[in-house]
């Protein structure tokens, strides 16, 4: 468990948002991944003036946390003590009510993949934050099977952090990273994620290389209705279509749209003749080019700092 640079450049693009990260809990005692050069290079993103070398050649994060991201305190939460953290609780069970709302900010550092009750350290985290406050996760999204118990992608953290559970996701990026781990090497592509509103249907996606989620989010109310699950999205949709709405009407068509019919049409007299291996084929790849990360309506290449 640690801060990345990719980690890091995610929670510097947040501080320059505004994001205020005052009193800090981390998920584990986070190590330090971050290098001399990209500490320089966020500092000077962020206009502070650091000692960069021995930030970076600090064993965990908690100086750059503080001197680079402004940070007023940093504490840590783990399952023992045995990294020195200030907190010790096994996320879980469910966190002592005088923990409640006491952090700015919460920052997990891939720790949630390794936590076998994802609920609760879900509600653990959520309820750790105060309202207003800010709640940071970095975890395994794909080709990782064996590193955790989990790999958890866009659909999971849309689900959790909404509304009426009282969190809004800000901000949430894909890192497809070169192999074996986030932390090496410098190859990275980062995709941002549509905001949930905006994508009909399921967000998956396939890689050929490993990725990594990152989400930020903010709690905006009280935490209410965890003792209900969320639905999947695309699943609320399916009930909502078979709950007796009247069908949308036709709009009145061009000779376009007829011709684009027409065409439809043909393809599914075509299609319907294939044999089924061919038409199953035919079918993966129509996924495929759906689920790459190179599918604009879902996901969006960006660069950060």
């Amino acid at each position: 468990m640690g801060i990345t640079n990719s980690d890091a450049a995610f929670l510097a693009r947040a501080r320059k948002a505004g994001v205020q990260f005052g009193n800090v809990l981390t998920i584990g005692h986070l190590e330090c991944y971050v290098n001399k050069m990209d500490c320089a290079r966020l500092a000077d993103y962020l206009n502070v003036h650091v000692d960069s070398g021995a930030i970076s050649a600090e064993t965990y994060a908690n100086r750059f946390l503080s001197e680079v991201l402004g940070a007023d305190k940093v504490l840590s939460m783990d399952v023992s003590d045995f990294e020195g953290c200030d907190i010790v609780h096994d996320l879980n069970e469910a966190i002592d009510e005088e923990l409640h709302g006491r952090f700015d900010t919460v920052i997990d550092g891939g720790c949630l993949e390794h936590i076998f009750n994802v609920p609760m350290a879900m509600e653990n985290y959520m309820r750790l934050v105060r309202p207003g406050g800010r709640l940071f996760i970095f975890t395994t999204a794909n080709n990782h099977s064996g590193h955790g118990f989990y790999q958890l992608g866009p659909t999971f953290f849309y689900g959790a952090l909404q509304e009426q559970y009282g969190y809004k996701v800000e901000d949430m990026v894909l890192d497809e990273h070169p192999f074996p781990s986030a932390e090496m090497g410098r190859k990275h592509r980062f995709y941002a994620v549509a905001p949930r509103e905006t994508i009909k249907g399921r967000i998956s996606f396939v890689s050929r290389r490993p990725v990594v989620i990152m989400v930020h989010a903010q709690r905006t109310g009280e935490i209410t209705g965890l003792d209900s699950f969320p639905i999947q999205n695309s699943y609320l949709e399916a009930h909502k279509n078979d709950a007796g709405a009247p069908p949308v009407p036709p709009v009145p068509g061009r000779r376009r749209t007829g011709i684009m019919s027409f065409v439809r049409s043909v393809r599914k007299r075509v299609h319907d003749a294939l044999p089924a291996q061919a038409q199953e084929t035919l079918l993966g790849r129509r996924q495929l080019r759906g689920f790459r990360l190179q599918n604009s309506r879902t996901f969006h290449r960006i660069h950060l700092p």
